[in-house]
């Protein structure tokens, strides 16, 4: 319905239970933040354009109801196309974009809603909404802290890092760290030259201590 391209925003079978809880399957709206519209005009903001609102994926959701609480949790595999060299789509995802073959996979979504004055005629809506998910390079073949797995993993395996490091934790350390100066740089808290060199020296104050001397 776009003027420069026809995109399928979403579609999907469902099952409704007794108790009026929903199963979903296929493409639908991704239950984070404000539902069902992430805002009140066209132009939407800053959460759409990064891909946390009024975004739809290929998943399986979980829908119930009960009195003034709203409960959904959703698992998705990938984005809705299951092409991110496509950029055809609704929504905002990771897509591959020159020497960037980056994709979001895996992805969790819980969100919890609590509606005072129900049915009143005067609603108020609170909630809490909540996402974890993998980030997969296509060129490298990895995704999330896995990458830095098997890098820690070729590490101890030449003896450069101690045998009894924990390298599983500190793979998920260094991915923490990474993924906190990438959420920094795209909210502009700071440059990418300054964020580039903290990221450089919180990774060698983790990992430095652990490292053999070379024979």
């Amino acid at each position: 319905f776009y003027s420069f391209m026809d995109t399928l925003r979403y579609g999907w079978v469902g099952y409704q239970f007794e108790d009026e809880s929903q199963l979903q399957l296929g493409i639908h709206q991704v239950p984070f933040g404000l539902l069902p519209y992430a805002a009140h005009n066209a132009w939407f903001g800053v959460p759409y354009y990064v891909g946390l609102a009024d975004d739809y994926d290929m998943g399986v959701k979980y829908l119930r109801q009960d009195g003034p609480w709203n409960t959904h949790v959703a698992f998705y595999k990938n984005e809705e196309l299951n092409d991110p060299s496509d950029l055809g789509r609704y929504g905002f995802d990771l897509v591959y974009a020159e020497d960037d073959f980056d994709e979001e996979i895996n992805r969790l979504n819980g969100r919890v809603a609590y509606t005072f004055g129900l049915a009143s005629g005067c609603e108020t809506e609170v909630g809490l909404s909540a996402q974890v998910a993998e980030i997969y390079n296509a060129e490298i073949d990895q995704s999330g802290d896995s990458y830095y797995y098997q890098l820690l993993r070729q590490a101890q395996g030449t003896g450069r890092l101690g045998p009894d490091v924990d390298i599983q934790l500190m793979a998920h350390t260094l991915y923490c760290i990474a993924n906190s100066a990438g959420e920094r740089l795209i909210f502009a808290e700071a440059d990418a030259n300054a964020l580039q060199t903290v990221l450089a020296e919180q990774s060698a104050q983790l990992v430095t201590p652990y490292l053999t001397l070379p024979a």
